[in-house]
């Protein structure tokens, strides 16, 4: 099986962040974290990524309020790198 990238596993976890956060709006994100990370789609390492992922799109929902889930995963995309380097130092 192929090594999925980190940018691959932020985007997909910061998906099922936004998923999660429509159907529980009152969650925070340490309820968002447990739920994905026992659904079992992500192992070892990604686990980390995704809870990076997580993390931040929270702390943008927070933020923009006024934004859609669709201009959320923009930003987090578009600051995937920011995020990631924060992860490696």
């Amino acid at each position: 099986m192929a090594k999925i990238s980190p940018e691959m596993v932020m985007v997909n976890a910061a998906t099922k962040a936004l998923e999660f956060r429509t159907r529980r709006p009152l969650a925070d994100a340490d309820e968002a974290i447990k739920h994905i990370i026992n659904s079992g789609d992500f192992k070892g390492e990604e686990q980390i990524y995704a809870i990076a992922a997580i993390n931040e799109i929270f702390k943008l929902k927070r933020g923009y309020k006024t934004c859609s889930d669709k201009e959320i995963i923009q930003m987090f995309v578009d600051n995937i790198y920011e995020t990631l380097a924060k992860i490696k130092e």
